[in-house]
């Protein structure tokens, strides 16, 4: 049911008549639990390049004053030349994303498309994708960064969040809830 749109089903019972259908949604979802040796080593190095990505080659162009356009550049260049095959699908139909969330500061608190726990301002509301070039990150805001990295069909989904200064710096009650996410 997740998986066809509703004028996709519909074209179906009609020009089926004497089929029944049944969700299978479930059945499908337990298929795919289950990974093969061959699976789990491409769903591990995604993930090896994915935490390389965000971990190392990423932070050297962090910097104040950034905004999450540029970010957004910077993590798809550094995607790309790493492998990544570019588009994120979701189990509901059409659901499919665009290399994901960059947000700073209050950004990750606005609503967005994904149905999940960051959100974005997005380049504009007609288009709430991608990231808002004239948000910048500055020192005393994290910056929150949920993307997806796709590699052979099979992908990663890491959050990684970044704070501007030392660690000393970050305010009792954002380390808090950092620690309680954690």
């Amino acid at each position: 049911m997740n998986g066809l749109s509703w004028s996709l089903s519909k074209s179906l019972i009609k020009h089926l008549p004497n089929t029944k259908f049944v969700p299978c949604d479930k059945l499908i979802a337990m298929t795919r639990a289950k990974k093969s040796v061959w699976e789990l080593q491409i769903l591990r190095e995604a993930g090896k390049k994915h935490n390389r990505c965000l971990t190392q080659l990423l932070p050297p162009f962090l910097h104040e004053g950034i905004n999450e356009l540029q970010i957004s550049h910077r993590i798809s260049d550094i995607f790309y030349s790493e492998g990544h095959n570019g588009v994120l699908r979701m189990e509901t139909f059409g659901e499919e994303v665009f290399l994901g969330h960059v947000a700073a500061g209050d950004s990750a608190n606005y609503p967005s498309v994904f149905n999940g726990p960051v959100g974005l301002r997005g380049a504009h509301p007609a288009e709430p994708y991608m990231d808002a070039e004239e948000v910048k990150w500055g020192a005393g805001s994290p910056l929150t960064i949920d993307v997806g990295f796709t590699l052979g069909g099979y992908q990663t989904d890491k959050t990684q969040v970044y704070w501007l200064g030392d660690k000393r710096s970050i305010p009792e009650p954002i380390q808090s809830a950092h620690n309680f996410c954690v």
